[in-house]
Order: C-alpha cells, then sequence, then structure tokens
C-alpha cells in the first residue's frame, strides 16, 4: 500500500471531519518526488517557511487527533501507531526538502562565483585588473560565510520540525501511560 493510501485511511478515520489535515499529510507523504530549485523563485524561503508551518500545524492536529482517540473510546495501538508513522513520514520528507533546498543554494552561489571568474579569465584585461577583480569576487562569494548563514537556517527549520515531531513522540506515551496500556508499541 503507498503511503498517500496509508495517510488517506489514516486521516478518514481519525479526523474525517478535518480536510486540512488529509491535504497536508497527502501533500508531503507524496514530497519525495518534488524538485527544489532555490533560485527559480526569489521567495523560496518564504515558501519553505510556509511549508513547515503547515508542517507543524498539521504534527499539531495529529496530536489533537490522537487525544480525541483516548477521550471517545479505549485505545487502540495500531490505529496510534499509524498516525505516529504518518507524522514521522511527513517530518522525514519535510526534512528532506529543506536539505535539498539549502544544498541547491550552496551549489548556486558556486555556480555563480565559477561563472564569474570564467568571465573573469575571457576578458583580457592587465594582470593587476585581473587580480582586483579576481580578490573582489572571491570576497563577495565567500564560501564559508555563505556557507554559516546557509547553515544557521537550515539548523533552525530542521530543529522546528525535531522538535514537532519529539512533541508527537511524547504525546503518544503519554497518552499511552494515561490509559495505562502496558501494550508494546
Amino acid at each position: 500500500m503507498s503511503t498517500a493510501v496509508v495517510a488517506a485511511t489514516v486521516c478518514s478515520r481519525t479526523q474525517s471531519a478535518n480536510p486540512i489535515l488529509y491535504k497536508s499529510m497527502y501533500k508531503f507523504t507524496n514530497s519525495s518526488s518534488e524538485a527544489v530549485s532555490a533560485n527559480q523563485y526569489p521567495s523560496m524561503d518564504e515558501q519553505l517557511d510556509a511549508d513547515i508551518e503547515s508542517i507543524l500545524k498539521c504534527l499539531h492536529r495529529t496530536r489533537d487527533s490522537m487525544t480525541n482517540i483516548s477521550y471517545h473510546r479505549p485505545i487502540d495501538t495500531n490505529e496510534l501507531a499509524e498516525l505516529v508513522f504518518q507524522a514521522r513520514v511527513i517530518s522525514r520528507n519535510m526534512k528532506a526538502i529543506v536539505n535539498r533546498h539549502f544544498d541547491a543554494k550552496e551549489e548556486g552561489i558556486q555556480l555563480q562565483r565559477e561563472r564569474e571568474l570564467t568571465a573573469l579569465e575571457q576578458q583580457k584585461r592587465g594582470r593587476i585588473n585581473y587580480f582586483a577583480k579576481r580578490v573582489s569576487i572571491s570576497i563577495k562569494y565567500s564560501t564559508e560565510s555563505h556557507l554559516a548563514m546557509n547553515g544557521n537556517r537550515r539548523d533552525k527549520r530542521l530543529q522546528l520540525l525535531e522538535d514537532s515531531m519529539e512533541k508527537v513522540d511524547k504525546h503518544r506515551l503519554f497518552i499511552l501511560l494515561a490509559e495505562g496500556n502496558m501494550a508494546p508499541y
């Protein structure tokens, strides 16, 4: 059974009245086939942040649905395990999207630097102008500073996703402890 079908069945059983959760789960369980290009749109970071925010809301709704399951009937550990599994799949896919986005950004910066250096070499100027221009290009595309900035941005977004997934895991544990269920996960 494909992941999207599992997500649809889990959502239809637990939160049939909440189509937003179903939409979010379906969108991000199939996200491994999406291509992310950092230079395609100027607002890719904003779109990425909006997608991360929707994933965080989806994971919050997953916790709410776990609570609803425990209130209405005895806990079915398989249903709870399916919800946690789908939350993990969504979180992993979004982490892959974030990593791909920032890898593409770093590659784009290196590619721009190489293009400018190639264009500079094709110009027939004096040695002093050549070296001065090369130094300015090297400073402009300082790899270490761009890597540090991108690394911080990447880590911040990944930490949000990891924290949210950790909350889902803790919530599952609290529900199982509150129920007094000693069944293995």
